[in-house]
């Protein structure tokens, strides 16, 4: 796990690096203090989900499968409410939330399918 946890955290540095230089040449004073909670909001759901994966790989193949498909059912609808939530709450900025949002789910999630497979692949030696 702490070799994970040094990854996400590179990772989300990366992000928010890149973000800001975003926000600095290609999109001035577009990205404000919400962009950056995005940021921490996928580092923390993605991290729990990594845990709960770590912790039903360690019972049978079924447990793991089943709490995976669980938990990415769970987070995709969890990160509609957070949409949802955030477009009525701020109907003005909705459009880039919504932009912002489904950058950063294409890159944790890959991040997170990445890792995934990098740390429960078999390796078939023959």
């Amino acid at each position: 796990m702490k070799k994970y946890l040094f990854l996400i955290i590179s990772f989300s540095l990366l992000v928010v690096i890149a973000t800001w230089w975003s926000g600095e040449h290609l999109f001035p004073g577009k990205i404000d203090r919400v962009t950056y909670f995005q940021v921490l909001y996928f580092f923390l759901v993605t991290l729990i989900f990594h845990a709960g994966l770590l912790r039903s790989s360690k019972g049978r193949p079924q447990e793991f499968v089943r709490y995976y498909m669980a938990s990415t059912t769970g987070k995709l609808l969890l990160h509609v409410v957070v949409i949802l939530g955030y477009s009525f709450i701020n109907r003005q900025d909705s459009f880039r939330f919504i932009v912002v949002f489904l950058v950063y789910y294409i890159a944790f999630t890959a991040f997170e399918t990445i890792t995934v497979f990098k740390k429960f692949s078999t390796t078939n030696t023959n």
